[in-house]
């Protein structure tokens, strides 16, 4: 049940959520922004109410126009309750289990990295080194499952903030792959980009066909590897 719910409070709320706690966002613009849910749902709400109300309707819409109007407030009412129950200011926790997209400073302090990153590196960073990348960069964006607890993706920013960003690693766990989850964390970070000139992105030669799809392309690029400093 929690699945499901999680997936309708991502299509629902998330979007919102974001735009309302964004410091980028003007007051004025998040207050209306957090009434929108409020708004939607009232007015979906009321709309079955009425229906369930009307001498032209059956019995039996009547019925199911009052559970479906009972069923939806019941959801914003736990949402709502959940929401404000579990965060403190400046930690967005979803009320439901699901994989949400954040950023590493903004995470609950119990949320910790999950195993299997890394996949196929000779000498993966230790955990303690994953938190140090995540902690230093200039923005570290994390997919979390707030079931599990654990950060199960990311992806690193360096940039200087006014015309050239860079993006070291884009990982998602092994398990957790096929699940869209890399592409939500590319688009957020091109989001938090957006008004940077010069976005870099380097890759695997058998990596280059899916990351043309999100508008990069090939080029040529000097690299060199300290394999002894990981």
């Amino acid at each position: 049940m929690d699945f499901l719910l999680g997936i309708i409070f991502e299509i629902i709320f998330e979007g919102v959520i974001e735009g309302a706690k964004s410091k980028k966002v003007p007051i004025i613009l998040r207050i209306l922004l957090g009434a929108i849910v409020f708004v939607v749902f009232a007015g979906i709400i009321l709309a079955l109410t009425i229906a369930a109300s009307m001498d032209e309707v059956g019995i039996k819409e009547r019925i199911i126009f009052g559970l479906l109007a009972a069923l939806i407030g019941l959801f914003l009412l736990i949402s709502l309750y959940r929401f404000f129950k579990d965060n403190k200011p400046g930690k967005i926790e979803p009320p439901f289990h699901g994989v949400y997209i954040r950023t590493y400073d903004e995470l609950p302090k119990d949320i910790t990295i999950a195993d299997g990153f890394f996949d196929g590196w000779p000498n993966p960073p230790s955990k303690e080194k994953h938190h140090e990348i995540m902690e230093n960069s200039y923005m570290t964006i994390v997919a979390v499952d707030f079931g599990t607890r654990q950060i199960v993706g990311f992806i690193n920013i360096l940039s200087d903030g006014v015309m050239s960003a860079y993006f070291p690693l884009l990982e998602v766990i092994p398990t957790y792959k096929k699940q869209g989850i890399g592409k939500r964390l590319l688009d957020r970070a091109y989001a938090e980009t957006k008004d940077i000139y010069m976005i870099d992105f380097a890759c695997d030669d058998d990596m280059v066909d899916y990351y043309e799809k999100f508008g990069l392309y090939r080029t040529n690029a000097m690299i060199k590897r300290n394999y002894d400093k990981i």
